[in-house]
């Protein structure tokens, strides 16, 4: 991980050294990984042509550029002036990142890896400016922080039209996608599903909610509904299609118990499997609970 346009001085030298190897060793696949951290705090990443285009970047006085010394700086509360400054940076972030992956394809392109490519775009988190009293990420995965963008490009020779699918969908299903794109068999302890179908239209029977965790915290989201537990056993549930900015916590009806049984079975899981490494012996309780979930098929 490095900021974009160091991290392409990497992608253009391996690009130029590309060039000096035989045939053989040059038609053999490539799976690259660009990590860009831009749009990460302290947000210094600027696109110096849109100038104050995506807001107002001067501050009275200029955050701590250490994450430590954030939380104080958090703490101590920002003026409106300061909140719309620091959404503005980290805007500038995003943008100089977009920058960096045009370069990067760029690269791939001249070197002619691009027309066979699979290309994926994504992120890890979204960053938090006060919507529930917290800035940056790390804490409970409300939607500033949960949903992130996910952009597949297919070469032409798999690709059978252009589509935007509404579905739910997660991190943990990029692997699995990216093993049938290349014509490999998805690994038994994948617990993804592979987005293929979805992008040749069949969406109809994407019903699996999607697993998120940070500093403990557990949550399960629906299209419509998202429960969130605490290590202390506290709850928050949100009916997303009436309050997509969770601002409103719910009583636990019959939707958010289910949520809460699926969630305890998928945690009992996840952590045996944890405490044992990459081997766990799942009963038939166990495959039942994770097929009814949607990550066994």
């Amino acid at each position: 991980g490095k900021l974009g346009l160091d991290l392409n001085e990497v992608l253009r030298k391996w690009v130029f050294e590309r060039g000096d190897l035989g045939p053989e060793e040059s038609a053999r696949p490539v799976f690259l990984y660009m990590h860009y951290l831009d749009p990460h705090w302290p947000y210094v990443e600027f696109v110096e042509e849109l100038g104050d285009e995506l807001g107002p970047l001067v501050m009275e006085s200029e955050p701590p550029v250490n994450a430590k010394g954030a939380a104080d700086w958090f703490a101590e509360g920002l003026t409106e002036d300061a909140l719309r400054a620091l959404e503005a940076r980290y805007r500038h972030g995003v943008a100089s990142t977009d920058r960096a992956m045009g370069e990067a394809l760029f690269y791939l392109d001249q070197a002619g890896l691009l027309d066979d490519a699979v290309v994926v775009v994504t992120s890890d988190h979204g960053e938090g400016f006060g919507e529930h009293g917290e800035f940056l990420h790390g804490y409970a995965p409300y939607e500033e922080v949960h949903r992130v963008p996910l952009v597949l490009r297919l070469p032409e020779r798999l690709r059978d039209s252009t589509r935007e699918v509404s579905a739910l969908v997660g991190l943990v299903d990029i692997g699995p996608t990216l093993l049938e794109l290349a014509g490999l068999p998805v690994g038994e302890g994948m617990m993804g599903r592979s987005l293929v179908p979805l992008m040749r239209g069949a969406d109809a029977s994407w019903r699996r909610p999607v697993y998120s965790e940070t500093e403990g915290i557990r949550s399960l989201r629906t299209p419509t509904h998202k429960l969130i537990v605490y290590p202390d056993g506290r709850r928050e549930f949100f009916d997303l299609a009436t309050d997509p900015l969770e601002q409103t916590d719910l009583p636990c009806d019959e939707t958010c118990e289910d949520l809460a049984a699926h969630l305890g079975r998928l945690t009992e899981v996840l952590e045996r499997s944890e405490l044992r490494g990459d081997s766990v012996d799942l009963d038939a309780e166990d495959l039942k609970s994770l097929e009814a979930l949607g990550y066994l098929n």
